[in-house]
């Protein structure tokens, strides 16, 4: 439509928005409440990922974003994705970068909890929930863990689709 078309361009606003930094951002707002302190960018996109996948590591029974053949190769190309959505987030004033022992790490501001607790959709409800869950059972552990994790789960997964082909 002409309105769309003023808002986001000329591109498909499927484009602009599935999978952009915007739609990342808005996530990463609602993880960074969900955990309360500040973590680290491979925390963050680890768990974001879990978050959506929820139901491959057995957590949820469906997945937030649908059965997708490829997401476990998603993963693998999101970290930039994210790294430009703390960015964003960083310079619009919502999180705030902290260079500490484990690297630098990122915490909501002030402004970054008040776009949190404004994010109320049903969409940011499911996925505060399942962040919740997900926290509970790899917020303790290490990065390094939770994507050997990711990489074993991957590996199962691809094996069971090559059975049921």
């Amino acid at each position: 439509s002409e309105e769309e078309t003023i808002l986001y361009g000329s591109r498909d606003i499927n484009e602009k928005i599935f999978n952009s930094t915007f739609e990342n951002t808005l996530r990463l707002i609602i993880l960074l409440d969900v955990f309360k302190e500040p973590k680290t960018e491979d925390m963050l996109y680890s768990i974001d990922f879990i978050t959506q996948y929820s139901a491959e590591f057995n957590i949820s029974t469906n997945n937030l974003h649908g059965e997708n053949a490829f997401m476990f190769s998603e993963f693998a190309t999101r970290k930039e994705i994210i790294r430009l959505a703390l960015k964003d987030m960083v310079l619009e004033g919502y999180v705030k970068p902290i260079n500490g022992q484990s690297g630098i790490t990122y915490t909501l501001t002030g402004d970054g909890k008040a776009f949190a607790s404004e994010l109320d959709s049903e969409y940011a409800s499911d996925y505060r929930q399942l962040a919740e869950l997900i926290i509970e059972q790899y917020g303790s552990k290490s990065e390094r863990y939770i994507i050997a994790e990711i990489h074993k789960i991957s590996k199962v997964s691809a094996e069971r689709r090559m059975l049921n082909e």
